[in-house]
């Protein structure tokens, strides 16, 4: 038993729908979750429940995250050994023609058969491995973090050093003249300052990037230009973020499966908005809406890609995460009705569109749809959607 048979909670659930034990101890999450949401509603007043349900709601929808993952993980785990198999068989044809008796019918050149791969595994997150420079893997969405060698680089030096690190680290393609740096961060500042500014700035980075190890310099100045050392192994959860996603849009269309993978890797990087504590800059923001975008778009294709194979559980899941950075997405709701409808569950169907309406009014303020409604609207007299 997971909710105590005394608890005042117990009251407070709705008639129809009030074994709440049952619907966690089966995992039946995403039913627990819109639970959660009845009773929220119906005590919007009291604000420390209404957060405390809040969290409920999100720790379940999390844990049917995970479970809908952890069918996919599965689900690529019979794939690939489906693969390895293919692989073998195609390995002992080959050996077993090479090796067989040559007949008149035989061709002085064999065709060897092709291996048949038809499912791809997400690409791998490939580190340098080379041990004799300091290696940086940083984590910009949802926070900033950064972890030289696995250890966690907490002391900057000061907010504009940081920020600098910043601008470096995702512009070091190319050198930066130093005037450019000394323009974007002190703008108001004199010439003279403004030298002085940078230099010391500058000097404070390299000291709290610098390791004990080695004196490996992170920030090298050549030509009047700054730049991030090139000699440094760097990994970064955005970049990789993109990467799995140009993968997934590069086969999308002939290898669905293999874009799956591509887009549920992304997915699983993207913890939030890019850099979210930092000032709105142009770049900053520039690259918030480039991420975010792409974000929506995987979120949406794994949607319709679960939808078609009748893993409501799984398009359920990518919808919430829809709404969660795009919360008057009308497409997801429907989608969310949909799959409670084929599920059998129409009363969760009905709550979403409720759920629709509130949020158009509150940020938009408008109504559904056309569209909308009449999914609505068939739902609500018993048709099959």
């Amino acid at each position: 038993m997971i909710i105590k048979s005394d608890s005042p909670f117990h009251t407070m659930l709705p008639n129809q729908n009030n074994n709440l034990d049952e619907l966690l101890e089966t995992r039946r999450y995403e039913e627990a979750a819109q639970l959660f949401t009845a009773v929220q509603d119906a005590h919007f007043t009291n604000r420390n429940l209404s957060r405390l349900l809040t969290v409920a709601n999100q720790i379940c929808l999390a844990c049917a995250q995970s479970r809908s993952e952890t069918k996919w993980h599965e689900w690529a785990g019979k794939e690939s050994q489906r693969r390895e198999d293919q692989l073998l068989e195609v390995l002992a044809e080959l050996i077993n023609e090479s090796l067989a008796p040559d007949t008149p019918a035989q061709s002085a050149a064999t065709d060897w058969p092709a291996p048949v791969i038809t499912i791809e595994s997400p690409t791998s997150i490939i580190m340098p491995e080379d041990e004799g420079l300091p290696r940086l893997v940083i984590y910009t969405l949802g926070t900033f973090q950064v972890y030289q060698d696995d250890k966690p680089l907490d002391t900057w030096p000061s907010k504009k050093g940081s920020s600098i690190f910043k601008y470096l680290l995702f512009n070091r393609e190319h050198p930066i003249h130093k005037a450019t740096l000394m323009r974007i961060f002190w703008p108001d500042s004199s010439d003279e300052a403004q030298r002085n500014n940078l230099n010391v700035t500058i000097y404070n980075l390299r000291q709290a990037l610098r390791s004990e190890e080695t004196d490996f310099s992170h920030i090298v100045f050549q030509n009047d230009c700054y730049r991030v050392n090139p000699d440094l192994n760097i990994w970064i959860d955005s970049e990789q973020f993109l990467k799995f996603y140009k993968a997934a849009r590069r086969c999308q269309q002939e290898n669905p499966e293999a874009a799956a993978h591509e887009y549920l890797a992304a997915v699983a990087l993207y913890q939030g908005m890019f850099l979210p504590d930092d000032s709105y800059d142009r770049w900053i923001e520039d690259q918030r809406q480039t991420l975010q975008s792409a974000y929506i778009q995987a979120l949406e294709y794994l949607g319709s890609y679960a939808f078609d194979r009748g893993d409501y559980t799984a398009c359920i899941a990518a919808c919430q995460k829809l709404l969660t950075v795009e919360p008057c997405l009308e497409a997801a709701y429907c989608q969310i009705m949909r799959c409670h409808s084929r599920q059998g569950q129409p009363y969760l169907a009905l709550r979403h569109y409720h759920q629709c309406v509130r949020a158009l009014n509150a940020e938009l303020d408008t109504d559904p749809m056309p569209e909308t409604t009449r999914l609505y609207e068939q739902i609500r007299s018993g048709e099959r959607i």
